[in-house]
């Protein structure tokens, strides 16, 4: 099987299809590739294809709005091409990424055929840092950060492919990580696998709307408090999920979130008086341990130059990892400022 990148004329070399069984595909979805893709199976009927490469999407885990100066791209939709230099305007070639997840999933759902779907990438890595240049050092199109903490397009994906109820809503609830219009509304965005779903700022409804596509839309006035989404399917609700104005930080949680074989990663989350996360906490946390060895720390911020100590991190967005060795049976990770 191979991996190609198109052309938008669909051409192809002859004798180069006859050493593959399947023709593998990168970005058919993207709007720079045209209809190479459609075009090679029109020629060729019976060629098995399938993506080898989708999606590139540029996201920044908790960022609303794009800095260029901190490397950092909007989970909404980042104005940053992939193919032009600075920030540009919606529909020139590559904003975004290659394409937006949902022009990936809308691609795949009207060309049958193809026999798969390879997002680019589960992980954010380090190398390839477009669509900037030093100090971005890493990726920007994981679904999850280098650390594996899930971006808000994890749950667009989850929406389409896990039965069990759930709902997610974004962006984060503090007035300085979001763009504000002139009349002081925010777009706030929320995947579901429900058919509807209702939005609340402290408490005051902004409409129950039907979902396209696993996610819903709204624009509401921003005031600080409760964000709240809940889904339903025409009856009770059956998933919810709340986003909170928070204080400053006042302590840090440590929690597990894998265990193998020798090693335990670690979540450390600041969270501030009345337990909310604080997801603007860049603060860094001393670190000590009982009964293991600290053998990596990260952020997934992807402009992180730091030089890694053990004894201490960095949070990003409120969070970071940590990776210990168990050297005893009871191991105690204790995380403070």
């Amino acid at each position: 099987m191979s991996a190609e990148l198109l052309n938008p004329e669909g051409t192809v070399d002859e004798d180069y299809l006859k050493n593959f069984d399947v023709l593998g595909v990168n970005y058919p979805e993207a709007g720079v590739m045209g209809a190479g893709a459609e075009l090679i199976k029109q020629n060729h009927p019976h060629l098995p294809m399938m993506s080898t490469e989708n999606a590139s999407y540029f996201s920044t885990r908790g960022v609303y709005k794009d800095d260029a100066e901190k490397c950092q791209c909007n989970n909404f939709g980042s104005m940053y091409s992939m193919v032009l230099p600075g920030k540009r305007k919606a529909g020139d070639p590559g904003v975004g990424g290659t394409a937006h997840p949902e022009t990936v999933m809308d691609y795949f759902r009207q060309h049958s055929y193809m026999g798969g779907v390879f997002l680019w990438t589960a992980f954010d890595y380090y190398g390839e840092p477009s669509p900037f240049e030093w100090p971005g050092i890493g990726s920007q199109f994981g679904i999850c950060d280098n650390c594996g903490f899930p971006k808000d397009y994890y749950y667009y994906y989850q929406a389409h492919w896990t039965s069990d109820d759930m709902i997610h809503v974004m962006p984060a609830w503090n007035r300085d990580a979001l763009e504000l219009d002139s009349d002081g509304k925010v777009a706030v965005r929320a995947f579901s696998n429900a058919q509807y779903a209702e939005l609340f700022v402290n408490g005051i409804s902004y409409g129950r709307k039907a979902l396209n596509d696993c996610e819903v839309n709204w624009r509401v006035p921003y005031a600080d408090g409760e964000l709240k989404v809940c889904a339903d399917n025409g009856g009770a609700v059956v998933a919810a999920d709340c986003r909170h104005t928070s204080d400053i930080a006042k302590k840090v949680n440590v929690s597990s979130v894998y265990s193998g074989v020798q090693d335990t990663l670690y979540e450390i989350s600041a969270v501030d008086q009345n337990g909310y996360l604080v997801e603007s906490s860049n603060d860094t946390v001393d670190l000590s341990i009982q009964g293991g060895t600290i053998i990596g720390t990260g952020n997934g911020n992807p402009a992180n130059i730091e030089t890694p100590v053990l004894n201490q991190v960095r949070l990003f967005n409120g969070r970071a990892l940590v990776i210990v060795r168990r050297v005893d049976p009871q191991v105690e990770l204790t995380a403070n400022y």
